[in-house]
């Protein structure tokens, strides 16, 4: 199978990978389990196998039990398409061994256990680490003063002198996307995001997000932060992308 632009980080198994009754087996022969009804695509919170890659839509395809009590793919309205055996299609039969394309990216479809790889449920991300390796709450320092980002269950909040705005989820991840890359490298000039990069990662709601997503996404979160005085935290540049314009200030400074 081609290695299309994407990493193992980028693919992200929900449920117990060691238990199942089908498995896409990914370019590195990982087995994902899927459940009848088992969706892929981009979207963290409705995906069994969520597929962090550009050519995917966030909903982009469900593998479910056909009425002769086989198994069939049903592409749900994807952007760039579904394709069995190198054939798009709507709706199709899966057999074992069958090439599964969602977008750009190929899997193996088996029902056979232990004709993959094991790997751990929810392994992997397209950045350096987690949003959970991050600390519940990182200080930042710019010109309007020290901003505190607070991490929530559900999104996170920004603080700067007593003033509020909270953060949806989107938002607080394009910020820990900045945060993480920003630790990532030496130089400040390396920390740029690319939109492609940042539609990969974060779980748009769109199936066909593209770079006006990121943008919009951008100028909502500057517009917030910029309530609060730190409306250049997020710089960007023409061709490189977005990068943390304040500094990340060490938890025991």
């Amino acid at each position: 199978m081609p290695h299309v632009g994407i990493v193992p980080e980028q693919i992200v198994s929900k449920d117990d990978n060691t238990k199942g009754e089908a498995w896409l087996v990914d370019p590195w022969q990982r087995g994902h389990a899927v459940a009848p009804g088992a969706v892929i695509g981009r979207d963290a919170d409705a995906c069994a196998v969520q597929v962090l890659h550009p050519s995917v839509s966030s909903q982009h395809a469900r593998v479910e039990r056909s009425r002769s009590g086989g198994w069939r793919v049903v592409d749900l309205g994807s952007l760039n398409g579904t394709s069995v055996r190198g054939r798009k299609v709507h709706a199709a039969e899966l057999i074992d061994d069958d090439q599964l394309q969602v977008g750009d990216i190929v899997f193996r479809f088996t029902s056979r256990p232990g004709s993959f790889a094991a790997v751990p449920a929810s392994a992997g991300r397209t950045v350096r680490s987690s949003a959970f390796d991050l600390p519940i709450r990182v200080t930042l320092r710019g010109s309007g003063g020290e901003l505190q980002l607070t991490r929530r269950a559900e999104g996170g909040v920004a603080e700067v002198g007593g003033k509020r705005v909270r953060l949806a989820p989107l938002e607080y991840g394009l910020l820990r996307v900045l945060i993480e890359r920003r630790q990532g490298v030496a130089e400040v000039s390396e920390g740029f995001v690319s939109s492609r990069e940042l539609v990969a990662t974060l779980a748009f709601r769109s199936r066909a997000a593209d770079n006006e997503n990121v943008r919009e996404l951008v100028r909502r979160v500057r517009e917030k932060l910029g309530r609060l005085g730190a409306g250049d935290l997020i710089e960007s540049e023409r061709g490189s992308g977005y990068r943390l314009g304040w500094r990340i200030i060490p938890a025991d400074d």
